[in-house]
């Protein structure tokens, strides 16, 4: 892959959070992994005017990827696949991830299988249907306002789940980007 989040140029470190999760989810679902990435470079492309001929290079790698990408997906030009595909996949994870979710549980505590197993897992979950729903922006009608306030406390959860899982795991928060 010529785009690999390896090679990301700085000023386009914006987009890591999109790439990162487009890859996770590649296996789960092509159509919404192909969204993401193609919003990743829509947030690349807002910063055409400060890059430097290595950060367009990138940028022109990962355009060349999407557009083979989209004729090996067979997509229509209007986007409606993605766009159902990658609501789809936000509400499904969200739903997960509050299912799992142990709100008892205020302060985690390492002897607690839920805290090492399933807490990091529930958390990731919520990140993931925060950036989904941010990928919708792409899409001509934007997500109603259920859905942001959802994407908002996806988003609230995962950070507050990753910081009782740092404290009570005694190490770094999950590395959770902020959206």
């Amino acid at each position: 892959m010529g785009s690999s989040l390896d090679e990301l140029p700085t000023m386009l470190e914006p987009m890591r959070v999109y790439l990162k999760r487009a890859a996770e989810l590649r296996r789960t679902s092509s159509l919404a992994a192909f969204a993401v990435r193609t919003f990743a470079l829509q947030v690349g492309l807002t910063h055409r005017e400060r890059l430097r001929p290595a950060d367009l290079s990138y940028l022109m790698s990962l355009m060349e990827e999407l557009e083979s990408d989209k004729a090996a997906l067979n997509l229509s030009p209007t986007g409606e696949e993605q766009e159902r595909a990658t609501h789809d996949l936000a509400m499904d994870l969200y739903a997960r991830a509050h299912a799992a979710d142990r709100l008892d549980i205020s302060h985690p505590h390492p002897s607690m299988k839920w805290t090492v197993v399933e807490a990091p897992r529930v958390a990731q979950a919520y990140h993931a249907s925060a950036v989904l729903i941010d990928a919708l922006r792409q899409f001509d009608a934007p997500p109603s306002e259920k859905v942001v306030e959802m994407q908002t406390a996806a988003h609230r959860r995962s950070q507050q789940l990753s910081a009782q899982l740092a404290r009570a795991l005694n190490s770094t928060p999950l590395s959770l980007i902020h959206i």
